[in-house]
């Protein structure tokens, strides 16, 4: 029979809620968990705590089935949350809202699962991605001093109100100091490493006496949320099986006790040669910018440059990288983001405006719209997710795969190309060639398709193979490039 469990809608569910009995929907909640300690491999299940529901727990349970029933609180919330969306984390939301606490013990439960009397006091607590500091407010009674990490700003305002120590996600390992206890809830299936940051709580904390708490959802689902858009973290964690015993025996024999040894050496490995696929394309794409500004302001002239492709270009990187506006990835994302838009615009201020009368016109003459129009309508068809800034984002990624095309058709008008301009193509199409070669790494080795990246980087680096020929052929041979009309 259909029940509220399966409807995901707030809104959704306080109606449903409202128009059944609450006796029938509280006796249907205590079907929801249910685990079998029995089928835990031998090695952990002693681990094993079972924890019950005590006065604190039920207490946030009839709290929150009571919020879930005020429908112009959950009317308000879901258009609060459809109109932010695009530009906000889910996080940040919640924070907005003064919703989504946590509940993931009372105090008599935390107790029980660190076998710690009543009286036990420690020195420090680090709560790693604190949220609105509900569990830490649990946890921090009986420590000195607190510290939380937290990257959503009205999260982090949330918690100052506590008046607790707010540390950077890039600080909080670099203090000096060691920490008797460090909770890592539901972040590890949410962050870009997740290997690095046990390795960083392993170093952290205290020798001999120091713990860790840490809460994971199974079935384990690692998705990064950057900018409104859901994608893979760099790190991945693989966790075997299907049932929930089984994932936690994996977990625990394999992840967590020997991620610092076999395997975590060999997902470094894997992600060290992704990040390498990733610096050198990165560095082509700046290489192949900075060719092509250098040719132009030493010449003085945009001779065999087309300007359509340049403008493409500079959509590009408008369309993709919005996400500048709503979050903060690294120094270096941040960096190379400002420096590609920024070259984008500048080169075609070159091209229309500073060294207008070296413009070639009469040859770019490439139909733009044939590709703007239909790239534009593909990525409303086939996108990750129908939301303005991934509609965008994919937008950006297909605009990219044929952007160099009137370029191509310039150079096979004309005939032939300057020797610095393919030296200009071909570092554009190294680029996108190693972020190709990225893609297929994190597939054979992740088991993680994107379909959107893959294809698009197929159909661009099969437009430079022809090109890639010639260069190969000709350009290094000292000859001049020309494409066959």
């Amino acid at each position: 029979m259909w029940t509220g469990k399966y409807v995901r809608s707030p809104l959704a569910r306080s109606l449903f809620m409202n128009m059944n009995d609450s006796e029938e929907v509280g006796q249907e909640i205590q079907e929801w968990y249910r685990c079998s300690p029995d089928l835990l491999e031998e090695n952990v299940r002693p681990l094993f705590v079972q924890s019950h529901l005590d006065e604190d727990t039920q207490a946030f349970l009839r709290h929150s089935i009571e919020k879930s029933g005020w429908m112009f609180t959950q009317l308000y919330h879901s258009f609060i949350s459809t109109v932010l969306s695009p530009l906000v984390s889910r996080t940040s939301i919640n924070g907005l809202l003064g919703r989504g606490s946590m509940f993931v013990f009372s105090m008599a439960q935390f107790q029980q699962l660190l076998h710690i009397e009543p009286e036990w006091r420690a020195e420090r607590l680090l709560d790693l991605g604190a949220g609105d500091g509900g569990v830490t407010e649990v946890m921090g009674a009986l420590f000195k001093e607190v510290y939380v990490t937290e990257v959503s700003p009205p999260m982090k305002w949330h918690l100052q109100k506590r008046k607790y120590k707010i540390l950077g996600i890039d600080e909080w390992q670099h203090t000096g100091f060691q920490y008797d206890l460090i909770s890592c809830l539901n972040l590890l299936d949410r962050c870009d490493d997740p290997l690095e940051i046990l390795r960083d709580i392993k170093r952290s904390l205290v020798p001999g006496t120091g713990r860790l708490i840490l809460a994971a959802v199974l079935p384990f689902q690692p998705w990064v949320e950057i900018g409104g858009k859901w994608q893979r973290p760099r790190e991945h964690v693989k966790v075997k099986g299907k049932k929930w015993e089984e994932q936690v025996t994996h977990l625990s024999n394999e992840v967590f006790r020997e991620f610092s040894l076999s395997e975590g050496k060999a997902a470094c490995s894997t992600n060290r040669a992704m990040n390498i696929f990733r610096l050198t394309g990165d560095l082509s794409h700046l290489a192949a910018i900075i060719i092509l500004l250098l040719k132009i302001w030493k010449t003085r002239s945009c001779a065999g440059i087309s300007g359509k492709s340049q403008i493409l270009f500079a959509l590009v990187f408008t369309t993709r990288y919005l996400d500048l506006l709503t979050s903060f990835i690294s120094l270096y994302n941040t960096g190379m983001k400002v420096i590609y838009i920024g070259c984008a615009y500048a080169t075609v201020y070159l091209i229309y405006a500073k060294f207008k009368a070296t413009y070639d016109g009469n040859h770019d003459t490439f139909r733009v719209e044939f590709l703007v129009v239909p790239v534009g309508g593909l990525a409303f068809l086939v996108n990750h997710d129908f939301s303005p800034l991934e509609i965008l984002w994919t937008f950006s990624i297909y605009l990219e795969s044929v952007a160099i095309l009137p370029q191509l058709f310039m150079i096979s008008k004309t005939g032939e190309a300057e020797t610095i301009t393919t030296h200009y193509l071909f570092f554009l199409g190294l680029y996108r060639a190693l972020y190709l070669i990225n893609w297929i790494w994190r597939f054979y080795f992740e088991g993680f398709f994107d379909m959107i990246a893959i294809v698009a980087g197929v159909v661009q680096t099969i437009l430079y193979c022809d090109f890639f020929y010639l260069y190969v052929t000709k350009v290094l041979k000292g000859k001049k490039l020309s494409l066959p009309a």
